[in-house]
């Protein structure tokens, strides 16, 4: 896939299927990787903070999430850009993980979220291998931090699904595939 300049940023193009085969070619060929899913919002930060726009232009993916991000791609590049959001990407690669037989981690959200989504895959999927934590809405403890990354690593999971808000969660996850080995990094 294509990266494409959006003010200060990279923004990936292609089809709602490149993507998906995209980012399962990560998983496929075992490499650690992570993708940002980006909106208007991201933009923003990521012309305020260069430390951000780092973290974003390194991502392997960074789909066009928000109808004005693909407008914006399909204007300046002349293609006709579809808009490629977390939310519709989510329950795609769910589907995928299952067929296929990836595991996956959600990390962030509440307990309550977390469990729901669990309820609603296993019902769909009886034989998914997934994991979930809650981190607290505070900065983790030293001995927090070893016991969840010690969590992740036992279970190996071939995706990590990370929701804390944007840009906490791009930060968090760029340290996390920097020091631990993941099959692939998503943020949603």
């Amino acid at each position: 896939m294509k990266k494409r300049r959006i003010l200060g940023s990279f923004v990936s193009t292609g089809s709602f299927k490149d993507f998906i085969e995209g980012i399962f070619s990560f998983s496929e060929d075992y490499k650690s990787s992570y993708i940002c899913v980006c909106n208007v919002h991201m933009l923003v930060e990521s012309e305020k903070d260069l430390e951000f726009n780092e973290i974003l232009n390194n991502a392997d993916i960074t789909t066009p999430d928000g109808m004005p991000v693909a407008k914006l791609l399909s204007w300046k590049y002349k293609i006709n850009q579809e808009r490629i959001s977390g939310m519709d990407l989510l329950p795609e690669l769910i589907k995928e993980c299952a067929q296929k037989g990836k595991s996956i981690y959600f990390y962030g959200s509440t307990n309550q979220v977390l469990g729901e989504i669990q309820k609603k895959i296993q019902r769909k999927f009886q034989e998914f291998k997934m994991k979930s934590y809650s981190p607290p809405f505070r900065s983790l403890t030293n001995k927090e931090e070893k016991e969840i990354i010690n969590d992740i690593n036992n279970f190996n999971p071939d995706f990590i699904f990370v929701a804390l808000g944007c840009p906490k969660q791009e930060i968090r996850i760029k340290i996390i595939n920097i020091i631990y080995y993941f099959l692939l990094l998503f943020i949603c």
